[in-house]
């Protein structure tokens, strides 16, 4: 009877131990406690058909609100919701973005939420009322985007649904669709449409994961781009897929940043990993066409011919010679910049090109004592709208490199003054 009695003490004394123990665990885990929180935040805004999201607080008196009444949308959204994280720790850089959104549920009853993010270091949080919410950073991603794009009602197809789920990405809305007529060849001569370098490897990223469209040449496609929730890469703001159609079926896919470059295959591998070199190296050994009258002519030039075919070239907006002067990468380079919200890359390509000077007048260019391949140019130019320096005379630092034994500007700055 004493060892029963005995017993169920013990049982007693183990189980409220244990009662004491989980709670301590949940007040000493932010992580769970946020996640009831965020939890309930989903509670109060899972009948919402309808969000205004204000971008910042510095907006213009005729701003409008990105409206978002697409159902898959406001999903993304919510879903973050259901997720947490903790910011605790964490302290806000000098210039965060900051303003409100609204939800409306089917009765138009409203539903005010502020926020904070900060683009820096990569954390935001949202306020409802007093309660503060640490969400996942791609929650704020989502919202910066929606801003950007605008994309109201843009579905997603599902079976581009499927394609990007096979590799763990998803598409929440998509930006742009339009046609194209593929090059009828990827030889690039500096005569030639800069496009041709971008579909080459474009082509190499998805014929990596199985589809290989390189048998479309000279054909029409469309190409749609959407923007995915995941971002390419650590230090990548914004991923955007792109799926190319013939005839209505996907026949090809990759990832590509937003205006810096990078590009992956869907199972996120470097262009570098499946080619074994990088993209700029492999244009220039497999796409550069040496027969072409305008290489052949280049290939010829001294250091000092290169530099004065480049800035004459600047001032008369001769963008062939242009390009005929700069390395590969910086041709690449230009694909990647300025890229307009519904473009693939840079189609007008003298917005991306060197163009700082209207009138250029060399006085005096001078070897580098530390560097033979480096050129201090002293001119007097004027300066164009583009410009971030003065007119008057000026001094750049120029910097040639060698491409398979042809002399290329690789650097053009602002040199000593």
């Amino acid at each position: 009877m004493k060892n029963k009695k005995f017993l169920s003490i013990v049982i007693l004394l183990v189980s409220i131990s244990m009662i004491i123990g989980c709670e301590n665990s949940d007040l000493n885990n932010p992580l769970q406690k946020t996640q009831k929180v965020s939890s309930d935040l989903f509670s109060e805004l899972e009948d919402t058909t309808k969000i205004d999201v204000y971008h910042n607080v510095y907006f213009e008196e005729d701003y409008k609100p990105s409206v978002i009444s697409d159902k898959n949308i406001i999903n993304d959204f919510l879903n973050y919701t259901l997720e947490s994280v903790d910011n605790s720790k964490k302290e806000l850089s000098g210039n965060p973005v900051k303003s409100k959104m609204i939800f409306y549920d089917k009765n138009n009853n409203k539903k005010e939420l502020k926020y904070v993010y900060d683009d820096l270091y990569e954390f935001g949080y949202v306020l409802n009322g007093e309660k503060r919410y640490d969400l996942p950073y791609d929650f704020f991603r989502l919202l910066a985007a929606s801003e950007k794009y605008r994309s109201e009602h843009a579905t997603v197809k599902q079976d581009v649904k499927n394609l990007f789920s096979k590799y763990k990405y998803k598409p929440s809305f998509m930006i742009s669709s339009q046609f194209k007529k593929l090059p009828e060849n990827l030889k690039y001569g500096y005569e030639e449409n800069i496009e041709k370098i971008y579909w080459s490897y474009c082509m190499e990223l998805s014929k990596a994961v199985g589809m290989d469209f390189l048998n479309l040449l000279s054909n029409e496609i469309s190409a749609e781009k959407y923007y995915l929730l995941e971002p390419l890469g650590k230090f990548a703001q914004e991923a955007n897929g792109i799926v190319i159609r013939h005839k209505g079926k996907i026949v090809g896919a990759y990832i590509q940043g937003n205006n810096d470059g990078m590009v992956s295959t869907l199972d996120k591998k470097s262009f570098e990993k499946i080619k074994k070199m990088k993209i700029d190296t492999w244009v220039c050994n497999n796409i550069l066409d040496r027969q072409s009258k305008l290489y052949k002519e280049s290939s010829n030039r001294s250091d000092l011919d290169l530099i004065k075919t480049y800035f004459e070239a600047m001032e008369n907006k001769n963008y062939v010679n242009l390009l005929s002067t700069m390395d590969t990468k910086s041709i690449i380079d230009t694909l990647n910049c300025n890229i307009k919200n519904s473009e693939l890359y840079q189609e007008n390509i003298g917005e991306s090109l060197p163009r700082y000077a209207n009138k250029i007048n060399i006085l005096d260019i001078k070897k580098s004592e530390k560097d033979e391949k480096t050129y201090h140019v002293e001119m007097d130019i004027t300066t164009s709208d583009y410009a971030t320096i003065e007119s008057g005379k000026n001094v750049r630092t120029v910097v040639i490199t060698e491409e398979n034994g042809v002399k290329k500007i690789e650097i053009d700055v602002p040199g000593p003054q």
